[in-house]
């Protein structure tokens, strides 16, 4: 899971995977007044751009527009979280919270935050391996079978896919068709995921298709499908479990998803977490303050900055 902090005219852009434990203390510590939801692109957002500027750039025009620039290529103008700049602070250790890598961008300048004071390395690296520990619960298992029969009808909307079974992908990261009534169900579905028929019936009433089916799908325990507006979670053989509906299933579905995609890249997140660690212990050098009142002591390996 990655976070990108994005500091600009006044204000935070929050640039990230989808993770509800961090939206769900977003909301929770930052104020309403302080934060925003961006998901279009409707001309208050400039303004309140605009209005955030400090009065003695407001005549700065290259000032303006390359802020506004950098903005547009960052691509966070919508489908981001935006936060008063006063927050930075409770920002960033949220993210380091919450995500496995978290960079902040300002100036056109990219680094990655390992840690801050108040949040320091080991408790960062703490709340990582609780985010690896939940993720593992949904690793993908074993091919499983479960059963399912239904009888529904079309709608009149055409447009509508509700009556069709889609599963996640997880190595396409995509959801994909699992059944398309026009044809039939469909047998191969994804890798590793597929179905079997053993009833299918349909039958034609006053401009409407009524639908009979009974069969199974076999795919990976911890699998994800949706159907009619709700998202279930492949349990065991025959076991599912419903994860919501509409919004809710949906983002729990993300969550999950997310969760999957770290365990993907778990080999490479342990060989990063492991260099860190081993340059924190290594201690190669100490920095020094040589302006404090009190001089303090210079230990081993140490150089100063000066001025």
């Amino acid at each position: 899971m990655k976070a990108t902090m994005i500091k600009i005219l006044g204000k935070i852009f929050i640039k990230s995977d989808y993770n509800g434990e961090f939206i769900s203390e977003l909301k929770h510590i930052i104020p309403v007044k302080n934060r925003r939801w961006n998901s279009a692109f409707p001309i208050g957002f400039y303004y309140r751009l605009m209005t955030s500027i400090p009065v003695e750039k407001l005549s700065d025009e290259e000032y303006i527009l390359n802020n506004i620039k950098t903005l547009c290529d960052s691509g966070i103008l919508k489908k981001t979280w935006e936060v008063d700049e006063i927050y930075f602070e409770t920002v960033r250790d949220l993210c380091l919270k919450h995500f496995l890598e978290v960079y902040l961008q300002e100036d056109e300048n990219i680094t990655r935050i390992f840690a801050s004071e108040t949040l320091p390395y080991e408790r960062v690296n703490n709340s990582q391996d609780k985010l690896i520990e939940e993720a593992e619960k949904y690793r993908p298992g074993e091919i499983v079978r479960f059963r399912w029969n239904y009888d529904t009808v079309s709608s009149l909307d055409n447009r509508k896919d509700e009556l069709n079974f889609q599963f996640y992908s997880l190595n396409e990261d995509r959801w994909v068709f699992a059944t398309n009534f026009s044809r039939g169900p469909r047998e191969e579905i994804a890798p590793n995921i597929s179905s079997s028929t053993v009833k299918f019936e349909v039958k034609y009433l006053d401009k409407i298709y009524m639908y009979n089916w009974e069969g199974a799908f076999y795919c990976p325990r911890n699998s994800m499908f949706k159907f009619k507006g709700s998202f279930y979670l492949v349990i065991d053989e025959n076991e599912v479990e419903t994860l919501g509906e509409d919004i809710e299933g949906w983002a729990k579905a993300r969550q999950i998803a997310e969760y999957q995609k770290i365990l993907l890249r778990l080999n490479e997140i342990n060989r990063d977490r492991n260099n860190m660690e081993g340059l924190l212990r290594a201690k190669p050098f100490e920095i020094v303050d040589i302006e404090s009142t009190v001089k303090p002591f210079a230990p081993d390996n140490s150089f100063e900055i000066l001025e």
